[in-house]
């Protein structure tokens, strides 16, 4: 699982407030949320699981309910 959000709400205050709530929601579930802070302000957030293996080079992941 691979999920990506942004969070710019205009305010640095309220984007790092929102932050911190993702990180100990997504944390609580035992994910991780990886995060890019942008130049113009905000944060690209990717969240990844630990658990799940990479897909190995070459060869990308199957997409959610593809029969294997």
């Amino acid at each position: 699982m691979q999920q990506t959000f942004a969070i710019n709400t205009g305010n640095p205050q309220t984007d790092a407030q929102q932050l911190a709530y993702y990180q100990q929601q997504y944390i609580a579930q035992g994910l991780q949320l990886q995060v890019v802070p942008q130049p113009t302000g905000g944060f690209i957030c990717t969240v990844v699981n630990p658990a799940a293996p990479p897909a190995a080079a070459g060869y990308p992941a199957a997409p959610a309910g593809a029969a294997a």
